[in-house]
């Protein structure tokens, strides 16, 4: 009887272990299934009726429209039409037209709107209790599905509030990712960190442009009192000592300083494969040579300049290289960039020692994507150099008091 009960209780276990397993392998399937398939509704205006297409998340990366191929008014300005409507959410607009080279590169009249609105905004994160002011914030463009590279930054020096007695505020930039669920582990993410900006277009390489001046668009609109604002890409990694201790010895108006580029040209070359993604056929920019710019991976501005930027982009021709748009904006401005080259280096890191040579002699050092984990290299790095300036700080602060 007691090996009869006691085997009907092994089958019993057995048979429970079975069913655990296939509903746990029926609930991936299902995530995996909703992932990779839920699609994008995408509403494209023809003529004043309204085609819809469904595509899946696959054929978005190969059918997404192009920003030269939207229509235009009578006027030649760009229309807002190509909209993107994620299923069961709010719109999501596909991104900008790419205007006809009978479009001024400035005009006194918007030729260059940015109809999109905040669905992500902190709006209250230049501000404590206290009031006190913002000395930087780190604009940082990020993409959708890189939130490895947030968690490094944050653990660095993203995560950094006060320095040197500076106050400091890192914001990540994204767009709307295309589907769902990936917006929805934004959402979570932003609950927890309080640090993403988003508004509702979608986030792509050719809608860089949009997302920096969202950035530019919040600086104006919810932290005009900070004193500099810095654009930096999410794959490089920042000493915000250096960079702190450089804007306190730096013009406080009229500053915008990074890597420059004075006599870049555009890519005209659609053979070149190496360089396609940049390709500029004349009827996107018909100038033969880019006013100078700075270039993007990392870049600062003074707050003068900072709180212009948006306003002036809308009376500059659309152009998707985000740093050349900034530099054409500039121009209108009349702001003329400066060159530091310490806000942009890119070396062969291997070894501990190399970041450190890196990193302590630099501003913004280049260090790649993270895909697979953080980097304990970048960490532990990070970890010595800030530990060093705080006994550094000490040494001055026992100094000064005798």
């Amino acid at each position: 009887m007691r090996r009869m009960l006691k085997w009907q209780l092994k089958r019993l276990f057995v048979l429970c272990t079975i069913g655990f397993c296939f509903i746990s392998l029926a609930r991936v399937l299902i995530f995996l299934n909703m992932e990779c398939k839920t699609s994008i509704v995408l509403k494209q205006q023809h003529g004043g009726s309204n085609v819809v297409r469904v595509f899946s998340k696959t054929e978005i990366e190969a059918k997404r429209v192009p920003p030269d191929s939207a229509h235009k008014d009578e006027q030649g300005n760009a229309k807002s039409g190509n909209e993107a409507e994620v299923q069961e959410t709010t719109k999501v607009t596909v991104g900008p037209t790419v205007p006809a080279n009978t479009v001024p590169l400035f005009s006194d009249d918007v030729i260059n709107p940015h109809p999109y609105v905040f669905t992500i905004t902190n709006s209250n994160a230049c501000y404590t209790g206290r009031g006190e002011p913002v000395f930087l914030v780190l604009l940082v463009k990020s993409a959708t599905d890189e939130s490895l590279d947030r968690m490094q930054i944050r653990r660095t020096w993203g995560g950094v509030r006060q320095l040197m007695g500076r106050r400091t505020l890192t914001m990540f930039l994204v767009g709307q990712p295309p589907t769902i669920l990936e917006q929805d582990k934004l959402l979570m993410e932003d609950a927890i960190h309080h640090d993403l900006i988003q508004e509702d277009f979608l986030d792509t390489y050719r809608n860089l442009t949009l997302k920096n001046m969202m950035g530019w668009k919040w600086i104006a609109t919810y932290c005009p009192d900070t004193a500099f604002v810095a654009s930096i890409d999410a794959d490089m990694h920042l000493n915000l000592h250096n960079l702190i201790e450089h804007l306190e010895n730096s013009s406080s108006t009229n500053l915008a300083q990074g890597h420059l580029k004075p006599t870049d040209k555009p890519m005209r070359n659609p053979e070149d494969k190496a360089n396609i993604k940049w390709y500029t056929p004349p009827k996107m920019y018909p100038e033969a040579t880019y006013p100078p710019f700075l270039n993007g991976a990392c870049y600062v501005m003074s707050n003068d300049i900072a709180v212009q930027i948006f306003e002036a982009s809308m009376h500059v021709r659309f152009l998707p290289w985000d740093d050349v748009f900034v530099g054409i904006v500039l121009k209108r401005l009349g702001v003329t960039p400066t060159a530091h080259n310490s806000f942009e280096q890119f070396k062969r890191l291997k070894r501990t020692r190399d970041y450190l040579r890196a990193f302590s002699g630099g501003i913004a050092t280049g260090i790649g994507h993270h895909r697979k984990g953080l980097d304990s290299k970048v960490i532990s790095v990070w970890d010595y150099i800030s530990r060093m300036h705080r006994i550094l700080d000490s040494f001055e602060t026992v100094a000064q008091g005798a």
